[in-house]
């Protein structure tokens, strides 16, 4: 699913309207407008939530994957002190630059991602 902006989405390749009415996808997901500055994207089965406003979108992750994730958003335990970490947790606060280049995938493949601390030189 692709939202590009507040009135049309594309599902599978093909160009859906964006309205009240939910659109969902495999019983899995729901794709909805609740007003002219919100879209929602929902899984109750994922626990997971992505509202686009035109301009950002925020991602709503539910309770269980609290402590479970990783990434640029931090890992969801309620530890502010070690969201900075890289993904194999060798590289302590790192700038958010150095963040992004940690979590890079290069060449299609994860192998290698987070195994070296990234310089911010």
């Amino acid at each position: 699913m692709e939202i590009s902006d507040l009135d049309k989405a594309v599902v599978n390749g093909n160009e859906v309207p964006l309205s009240e009415e939910i659109y969902t996808e495999g019983k899995i997901f729901k794709l909805f407008k609740s007003d002219d500055n919100n879209a929602f994207l929902h899984s109750d089965a994922l626990g997971v939530t992505v509202r686009y406003t035109g301009y950002y979108a925020t991602v709503i992750a539910g309770s269980r994957y609290r402590a479970q994730s990783c990434g640029l958003c931090g890992n969801f335990n309620d530890n502010r002190t070690d969201d900075f970490n890289g993904p194999d947790n060798t590289c302590a606060n790192m700038s958010g630059n150095d963040m992004v280049k940690a979590f890079v995938v290069r060449d299609g493949s994860c192998a290698g991602v987070g195994s070296v601390c990234p310089s911010s030189a």
